[in-house]
């Protein structure tokens, strides 16, 4: 199931690059612009398979044309949280009966 979400790129004087999510008030970082892309999908795939595995609706992407940033530059992010999800039920622990 692959979803897309839009991400805000800020660019950092040193080069690296911090990357937000606007719908879900969070995110991440990176010392390159590959590894905040690499970061940024991994952190999506995460965010998701949360919201999946806790029953929680998916907020409604915001329109990729609405987001603006001064210094950086704003990306759709794919990601598949199905990969994330069979981890989280692989690492549960289970439960003796």
């Amino acid at each position: 199931m692959l979803k897309s979400y839009p991400a805000i790129f800020h660019k950092e004087d040193d080069g690296s690059f911090w990357v937000e999510f606007p719908e879900f008030h969070g995110g991440t970082q990176g010392d390159s612009l590959e590894e905040s892309m690499k970061n940024a999908e991994e952190m999506l795939e995460s965010i998701l398979a949360l919201y999946i595995d806790e029953g929680k609706e998916l907020p409604i992407p915001t329109d990729i044309n609405t987001l603006t940033v001064e210094n950086g530059f704003v990306s759709m992010i794919l990601a598949d949280p199905t990969l994330k999800l069979s981890l989280i039920h692989i690492s549960e622990p289970t439960r003796p009966y």
